[in-house]
């Protein structure tokens, strides 16, 4: 898929990961920008750009579903796949809830992830300008959930 619309921004404190799945979104033909923390990621973010946000779950700082949150709570009209080699049903569903599109595990097959960052770079190529609704949960309650589990 060649797509004209939208950057994948993974954020992975794994230097390894961030670069396999750099790989990944060159194959794929996706602009592509890596970043080892939340923090660092939101530092340089702004919220008008589309694509999506492959984020891990466990990062130092900031876990994956906090930026989350604060995507949301900025308006950023960007899709978020969450990846966890620590997933459990409570994580996965706090995730969902929150409007990731898709949640992997790792060790993930490649065609997985790429089938969900697809999925959320054409939402992100056929959404409207106007923000996305907001998802069922409130800023800062989803994450607050898993907080004393795995980070």
């Amino acid at each position: 898929m060649k797509t004209s619309q939208g950057t994948l921004f993974v954020v992975d404190d794994d230097c390894k990961s961030r670069r396999a799945m750099a790989a990944l979104a060159s194959s794929m033909k996706i602009k592509c920008e890596t970043f080892g923390s939340a923090e660092e990621f939101l530092d340089r973010h702004d919220p008008c750009l589309r694509g999506c946000a492959l984020v891990d779950f466990r990062l130092g700082g900031m876990n994956g579903l906090e930026l989350q949150d604060r995507l949301r709570a900025m308006g950023s009209v960007l899709y978020v796949v969450v990846i966890s080699a620590y997933a459990d049903a409570p994580l996965v569903a706090c995730a969902m809830r929150g409007g990731a599109v898709a949640f992997i595990e790792k060790p993930y097959k490649n065609d997985d992830l790429a089938d969900a960052i697809r999925t959320a770079m054409e939402r992100s190529a056929h959404a409207r300008q106007s923000p996305r609704p907001a998802a069922s949960g409130s800023p800062g309650k989803l994450s607050a959930a898993v907080r004393g589990g795995p980070s």
